[in-house]
């Protein structure tokens, strides 16, 4: 939810409201969309019934050395993690096949697994969306910081007597983003209860 994909949004949104057949025709002509169903299609027609990954074991010494204790989730992640590998693999079927016909994800595809997964695994831990741990982290903490920061709060901030409240942090939002904080898009839709002590 960048400040440049919001304007993409609505400038997409706009056009096709105007005139919805002339947007439809203007994105089925976009080169990158057209190369992305051609090459959806082609992977269709190879009709791939399953991707080897070798050394499982290392693959699962590399998951488990990122956390520094297994919880049940784990199990249920690193099947996702697998299917990610595969899924990459998947979209460059032509340079995985073996010459007995398989089809085996390189080392290639087992970083950029990791890499993406990288990516989300600590909002993964916390089990809350990115969005969630992205406002978190760019306004949340912040704030507090600052106002733990303040001589005049510090200490009791210190001692957990006093948090951050609403109003503090709306304004810090305001300052920051130059807008008002929304409490129906940051708190109700991500599920998000950031209210804290007044």
């Amino acid at each position: 939810m960048t400040e440049a994909k919001l304007k993409d949004g609505v400038h997409l949104q706009a056009r096709r409201g105007a005139n919805e057949v002339e947007f439809e025709s203007w994105l089925e002509s976009q080169p990158n969309r057209m190369a992305l169903k051609e090459r959806i299609l082609a992977i269709r027609n190879e009709k791939i019934g399953d991707i080897i990954v070798e050394n499982p074991d290392v693959i699962e010494k590399r998951f488990s050395s990122m956390f520094n204790k297994l919880k049940p989730r784990h199990m249920r992640d690193i099947g996702h993690l697998m299917k990610l590998i595969k899924a990459i693999a998947l979209l460059n079927v032509w340079f995985r096949r073996q010459e007995d016909g398989s089809l085996v994800a390189s080392q290639e595809d087992i970083d950029q697994a990791f890499e993406l997964w990288g990516k989300v695994i600590e909002s993964q831990e916390m089990n809350v969306p990115p969005i969630v741990m992205g406002f978190y982290k760019n306004y949340i903490l912040p704030a507090y910081v600052e106002k733990s920061n303040d001589y005049d709060f510090a200490s009791d901030m210190s001692m957990g007597l006093i948090g951050l409240s609403n109003r503090e942090l709306s304004a810090y939002f305001l300052r920051v983003e130059e807008t008002t904080l929304n409490d129906d898009i940051y708190a109700s839709k991500y599920c998000l209860n950031w209210k804290t002590v007044e």
